[in-house]
């Protein structure tokens, strides 16, 4: 069986842990990811992380990432309450303060699911048609 790129850490649901984690998987997905693809999807695990610390009011969260079939799948569970987003994938109106989040998650990303009463998300990236790098741990960066 070929070996498939995976990388998963815990981190406590903190805003301080929460960049931490953002910057490992962009690390991961750096492999794969360059350039508005490589932002889009640093920038939707943000939004991820920070709704499972605001909303889940979790105290611990899980970052799951793998690379498979043209396709970086990173999944993000938290202990906490959970959360049910809304439906609807509009911008928010003119001028509102909230809802920027999964609007420009669900832009970013080919695929946004939610699981488990929303404590459990995956956000999926199609990479493009290219040789795959060798990729550098997370936790030690090359």
């Amino acid at each position: 069986m070929a070996h498939v790129p995976h990388y998963n850490e815990t981190f406590a649901c903190t805003p301080t842990e929460a960049r931490r984690a953002r910057k490992a998987v962009a690390r991961f997905a750096a492999a794969w990811l360059q350039g508005a693809d490589s932002i889009d999807f640093e920038m939707a695990i943000g939004e991820a992380l920070a709704n499972a610390i605001e909303h889940g009011k979790c105290s611990v969260m899980t970052v799951d990432c793998v690379y498979s079939r043209q396709r970086l799948v990173a999944e993000i569970a938290q202990n906490g309450i959970g959360w049910v987003p809304p439906h609807e994938r509009r911008a928010p109106a003119y001028g509102s303060l909230r809802g920027y989040g999964l609007f420009i998650m669900h832009n970013m990303l080919d695929r946004l699911e939610y699981y488990e009463n929303g404590t459990r998300v995956r956000l999926v990236k199609r990479a493009p048609r290219r040789a795959n790098r060798a990729v550098a741990s997370p936790a030690h960066p090359a």
